[in-house]
C-alpha cells in the first residue's frame, strides 16, 4: 500500500511546492475517475489531514475538488434513476428524497370533500391496493 510509505506530518501554512502540486494532481484525477476520497489519497499519496487542510487552505483546489464531487453525484444519481425502473425500492427512496412533501413516510393525502387522512406507507399501499381491487370489479360488495 502506497499510502503507508509516507511519513511526513502535515505543517499548515506550507507554501505550495511541486510536489504537493504533484500529489493534489494526482488526487484529483484519480477522485474524477473513481470517486474515492480514500483511495484518491492511496494514489496521491497522502493523508487525510493533508487533504483537508488542501481544502482549507488552497481555494483552487478545493473548488475543482468539489465541482468533480457534484459531477460524480449527479453520474451517481443517474445510475440510480435507470435503476429505479428495475427496483421499486429504489424508486421509493428516489421519490422521497427528490419530492419529500408528497412521499414521505408520514404523507398527508386530501381525497373528496377535503377529507384529509394521514397514514403509513404501508396503509396507504394497502388501501390504493383495495381500491384497486374494487374499481377492477374484483371487490367483495
Amino acid at each position: 500500500m502506497r499510502n503507508a510509505t509516507v511519513t511526513r506530518e502535515y505543517r499548515p501554512g506550507r507554501p505550495r511546492t511541486p510536489l504537493r502540486k504533484t500529489a493534489q494532481l494526482r488526487f484529483l484525477n484519480h477522485f474524477r475517475l473513481h470517486g474515492s476520497i480514500y483511495r484518491a489519497l492511496e494514489h496521491a499519496p497522502c493523508s487525510r489531514a493533508h487533504f483537508y487542510a488542501w481544502c482549507k487552505e488552497d481555494p483552487d483546489f478545493a473548488e475543482i475538488y468539489h465541482q468533480i464531487e457534484q459531477v460524480r453525484v449527479d453520474q451517481l444519481e443517474e445510475s440510480a434513476f435507470q435503476r429505479a425502473f428495475k427496483d421499486t425500492s429504489l424508486t421509493q427512496f428516489l421519490l422521497k428524497a427528490h419530492r419529500p412533501k408528497t412521499y414521505r413516510d408520514d404523507a398527508i393525502h386530501t381525497v373528496e370533500k377535503r377529507l384529509v387522512i394521514v397514514c403509513t406507507p404501508e396503509v396507504a399501499k394497502q388501501s390504493a391496493m383495495q381500491m384497486v381491487t374494487h374499481a377492477n370489479g374484483n371487490g367483495n360488495s
